[in-house]
């Protein structure tokens, strides 16, 4: 387990699925007030230095934007920022440079490889993780990768179902509300109804470490997660699948 990285990583297991099960829940909050917020907003960017993102309003949203990839409606790929063939400067992509070189390091092909098919039996075939919707698995990974603190990611569309995946950091223009018991339930479920889980008491025991406001304790068999206004309790299978989920909140 790295600490380091303030992600909970295992030996033997898919680093890939690890890095998703580190951040899902949390990014299930974060975007369901992101959308809420930006979601109807026209987008633009500038990733010259200084590289700016925003989102079309009076006054602009401006954020930093960190470029993590591209998928083609095209080719159905997947291309890493790192890459960077279009010459941006370094802080743009420096976060998918960083998932890169923890790649490197554990010897993981999906955050190496700097183009790669986003079909399931393709990926298969070359030796990558089958996760579904495999930009989006990628982006996670960015994200839990990432020293962002509300790490908030944008599709942004670039034409014929192609797309920029960002992830945008400004705390004085978005951050999340004070922890609270109902929007950290509904992430929960959320996330365990996504699929994109393998591992739902440690996605859980990643959320609160991450989480402003949001305690987490065992209960034998269980996890109580408390928040500002209440109190949750989860119970888990042997295989680490959420069973029952009850709580109090004010």
């Amino acid at each position: 387990m790295t600490s380091d990285l303030h992600v909970r990583i295992y030996p033997g297991q898919p680093l890939l699925a690890q890095l998703i099960d580190n951040i899902v829940v949390l990014s299930f909050e974060i975007q369901a007030v992101f959308a809420d917020r930006y979601g109807e907003l026209s987008w633009r960017a500038d990733l010259n230095d200084p590289a700016a993102f925003w989102f079309e309003r009076e006054p602009a949203a401006v954020f930093r934007p960190h470029f993590i990839g591209s998928s083609s409606g095209f080719s159905n790929t997947w291309l890493w920022a790192w890459h960077n063939i279009n010459d941006y400067p370094e802080a743009v992509v420096a976060t998918a440079t960083s998932a890169r070189a923890l790649g490197e390091q554990l010897g993981c092909a999906e955050l190496t490889t700097a183009q790669q098919s986003l079909d399931a039996g393709e990926r298969g075939e070359a030796g990558l993780d089958t996760v579904q919707q495999a930009d989006q698995s990628l982006v996670f990974a960015a994200a839990a990768l990432s020293a962002l603190p509300v790490p908030a990611y944008y599709r942004a569309p670039t034409g014929e179902g192609s797309f920029a995946w960002f992830l945008l950091d400004n705390p004085d223009e978005f951050s999340l509300p004070p922890a609270s018991a109902v929007p950290t339930a509904a992430a929960i479920t959320q996330a365990v109804a996504s699929g994109y889980l393998r591992d739902a008491r440690t996605a859980v025991e990643a959320y609160a470490e991450r989480r402003d406001g949001v305690e987490i304790s065992d209960d034998g068999d269980a996890l109580l997660v408390s928040a500002n206004d209440g109190e949750l309790r989860l119970e888990f299978d042997a295989e680490g699948r959420l069973s029952r989920l009850a709580g109090t909140a004010e």
